[in-house]
């Protein structure tokens, strides 16, 4: 793997690292996986690596892996994610996907699933776009009035719980048993 020493250099220490943050994409648990075996003989402690969610409209972050926990992988059910359903099932079920939680939602953000059809918030185990509201959120594009109003200002129309009624889609599709996991980016939405 890149990046680890070779034998005619100093060993390395990484015993005080205590976070790497990962995301842009889903985390792949392999890849994950791969990572920290290769770096964990030089102390990378397990805590350490943390998937995350952002994106630039929320200045990179939206939700992160607690400090002293180490990654949460969770086991869907293919079949039930292809039909947009959030299905935990034992990680040796057949049909068991592995999915890399993203953490939990910063402390002054909001996170909701909603079907972007109806703007309407979907219960846990639903998969449907991630819309946020949060001081970390931009407040439009510059000399662009009537885009920023799509993506900013959206208002939901159905809340299943007490919060926030306007916010940003994001166009990342995911679900929220009670942590934030990204599935993936449906720029058709």
């Amino acid at each position: 793997m890149r990046g680890l020493p070779r034998d005619d250099e100093p060993p390395l220490d990484l015993s005080n690292v205590k976070g790497i943050l990962n995301g842009s994409e889903p985390v792949s648990p392999a890849s994950m996986r791969k990572f920290f075996n290769a770096f964990a003989p030089y102390g990378l402690p397990e805590t350490a690596v943390k998937p995350s969610y952002g994106l630039a409209e929320a200045t990179l972050f939206v939700s992160t892996t607690a400090p002293n926990e180490p990654p949460t992988v969770i086991h869907v059910d293919r079949d039930e994610l292809n039909k947009q359903r959030f299905v935990e099932v034992p990680a040796d079920s057949p049909n068991a996907v592995a999915q890399v939680s993203a953490g939990k939602v910063g402390v002054d953000e909001w996170a909701v699933i909603v079907d972007p059809d109806t703007a309407s918030e979907l219960p846990d185990g639903q998969i449907g776009e991630i819309w946020l509201h949060g001081n970390n959120l931009g407040i439009g594009y510059w000399g662009k009035e009537e885009e920023s109003a799509q993506i900013f200002r959206n208002i939901l129309k159905s809340r299943i719980s007490e919060s926030h009624a306007e916010g940003a889609p994001t166009t990342d599709c995911g679900y929220a048993p009670a942590t934030t996991a990204p599935t993936s980016r449906d720029t058709s939405i």
